[in-house]
């Protein structure tokens, strides 16, 4: 397993108590995180940020976008970005689902958090290198 230490995580939620929770979990677990309440202020930390960003967590219904627009803005820059989508809707994890997108349905486990991150980051490594 990686070390957690070495990976960050930019987690998006517009549920300030919900994001607190998970920037926690997984700085908690070793990683290094960073947060956005709004799509605004993710752009904003993409922009100052991206090179350092190894995975996008976000929830799918934000305020003013979806995770998926967000989403759409870094691939632009950095194709190859993991991406988590947060969301409970079943419509929605229809759609991901049939497009081969990666999500976390809510409700979730925040014990099983880090791991299904980590997975994630070690599956898009494995990627990478073939």
């Amino acid at each position: 397993m990686p070390e957690n230490k070495q990976f960050t995580i930019l987690v998006v939620d517009d549920e300030r108590d919900l994001l607190a929770v998970i920037e926690g979990t997984l700085s908690a677990a070793g990683y290094n995180v960073m947060s956005a309440p709004t799509a605004h202020e993710a752009l904003a930390v993409w922009t100052a940020q991206s090179k350092f960003i190894d995975l996008l967590l976000t929830d799918f219904n934000l305020e003013t976008a979806t995770g998926m627009e967000v989403a759409r803005v870094f691939w632009q820059t950095r194709p190859e970005l993991p991406v988590v989508f947060i969301t409970g809707n079943a419509d929605t994890i229809e759609r991901l689902s049939a497009e081969g997108l990666c999500y976390l349905r809510k409700p979730f486990s925040f014990e099983a958090l880090p791991s299904f991150v980590n997975a994630q980051l070690i599956k898009d490594r494995l990627t990478d290198q073939k």
